[in-house]
Parts: structure tokens; C-alpha cells; sequence
């Protein structure tokens, strides 16, 4: 009998730390880091940092490296929002290097990605506005008045979707302050920027959701003070931008434009 009963503890030890490894390795593989979002925790600043090394390169392969990756992961909202946001950069690449075909092409295949997307969410309506915005430069006429329209439109649907968006006010802002006087322009851009420079980048940290836009927001707000000639507001702006952003090169450009007034 007491044979037995050691036998049969042994035998439920045994089987215990059975369970208990198959368990733990159940539990390491669920956690295992899915590849996917490995690549896209942080996945703004990947983009950022691409688009200034291909510019000083003088060569756009790596942002193309980084929109290849995105088409091998599976469709997503968030997978589509920053492949158009990658395309988006490759439109600003072009066009800082003066080729506008290309510009173009990069922004209308951006603008296609948008279609993809079923159930837009306020950030997706706020960077649809912003490449619209973008887009209009390479359209004349109807389709011109057509593409500002629209991204009016799509701008405010991501203010009305998230009124904590500060995306959404950069691109109201953005509209404006490129909207010609005789058309109503420039009335509500101070109105707009400030607003974006007043909130937060995100209510909620996360790495894989976009924090853009406060930095061009305030490099937005200066330009607008200094085409004013509200030279005193612009320094004010740009010593509180400069302090928040001290490696800024948007923002620095803008402080070049105040020396001596």
C-alpha cells in the first residue's frame, strides 16, 4: 500500500510538470512576436526617419522597401492608413526634387488606398484631407475646386468624428491658409493651428496609431504670422516651438525668416 501511494504520487508529479511545461509553451507561442507588429510599433517614425535619409541620399528605395513590407502584411485599417501615409512621403520626395509627374502619380495611387478603407475613422479622414490638399496643386479648374471641396469636407468629418484630433485641425488650417483671400482664405487659420498646438498628440500612447502634426502645426501657424507680418506673434510661436522641438528642421527654416525683424 505504501508502494502504491509513492507510485501514484510520482506518477501525478509527473504528469503535473507535464501540464505545466505544455502550458507554458501554449502560453510562449501565443505571446511570440508577431513579425507584423514588430514592424509596426513605431511605424511613423520608421517612415519619417526613411523619408529624410532618402532625401539626403537622393534616392527613394527605402521608402519603397517600407511600402513592399506593408503590402506582405494583411489588410488592415491601420496597415492601409500608413501605407498611404508612406505614399504620401513619396509624393513630398518627388516633389521636393521636381519631378511633378511622379509627384502626381504617388498622390493619386495614395489616394486610391483610401478606397480600401470601409469604415473610416477620424484619422483616416484627417491624412485623406491632407494628401487631397496636396493633390490639388496638380489639378486645374472644376477638379481643382472639386478636390478642395472634398477635402473641406473630410476634414471637418474628422473633427466631427473626434473632436481631440489635432490632425483634424492642422488640415482645417492647412486648407485655409492655402485657400486664396479672393476665395475666403486665411479667415480661420490662426483659428485652426492654435488650436492643433493647444492638444495633445494622442489621448492615449501608442506606438502603432499616428502623433503627427503639432510640429508642422506650429511651423504652419509661423509661416502664416510672417506672411501677415505679425513678426512679434511669429518669434513668440517659434520660441515655443523651438523649446517643444529644438531638432526641428521645418521649424528652424522658419526662425531663419525672423532674424532681424
Amino acid at each position: 500500500m505504501f508502494h502504491y501511494t509513492l507510485t501514484l504520487k510520482h506518477y501525478m508529479m509527473k504528469k503535473n510538470i507535464a501540464l505545466f511545461l505544455l502550458l507554458v509553451s501554449v502560453i510562449c507561442k501565443g505571446y511570440a512576436p508577431d513579425p507584423a507588429n514588430v514592424f509596426l510599433k513605431n511605424i511613423q517614425d520608421k517612415i519619417n526617419n526613411t523619408f529624410v535619409k532618402c532625401c539626403i541620399d537622393k534616392n527613394i528605395d527605402k521608402l519603397s522597401e517600407i511600402e513592399s513590407k506593408l503590402d506582405k502584411i494583411k489588410n488592415n485599417n491601420i496597415v492601409l492608413y500608413w501605407k498611404a501615409y508612406t505614399i504620401y512621403y513619396k509624393a513630398i520626395y518627388h516633389y521636393i526634387y521636381k519631378d511633378k509627374d511622379k509627384s502626381k502619380l504617388e498622390i493619386e495611387r495614395g489616394l486610391l488606398v483610401f478606397e480600401a478603407i470601409k469604415m473610416k475613422s477620424s484619422e483616416d479622414y484627417a491624412l485623406l484631407s491632407y494628401m487631397q490638399s496636396f493633390s490639388i496643386q496638380y489639378s486645374s479648374g472644376i477638379r481643382a475646386g472639386f478636390l478642395s471641396t472634398n477635402a473641406k469636407k473630410n476634414a471637418q468629418k474628422a473633427i466631427d468624428m473626434d473632436n481631440k484630433n489635432l490632425r483634424a485641425f492642422l488640415v482645417m488650417g492647412a486648407i485655409d491658409f492655402y485657400t486664396p483671400k479672393q476665395y475666403g482664405g486665411g479667415n480661420e487659420t490662426e483659428k485652426f493651428l492654435k488650436k492643433a498646438i493647444t492638444m495633445k498628440s494622442q489621448e492615449v500612447k501608442n506606438d502603432y496609431l499616428p502623433s503627427w502634426g503639432q510640429e508642422e502645426s506650429y511651423e504652419m501657424l509661423i509661416k502664416y504670422y510672417i506672411q501677415s507680418k505679425k513678426f512679434n506673434l511669429a518669434k513668440q510661436c517659434f520660441k515655443e516651438a523651438i523649446k517643444k522641438y529644438p531638432d526641428s528642421y521645418i521649424i528652424e527654416k522658419q526662425g531663419r525668416y525672423l532674424i532681424d525683424k
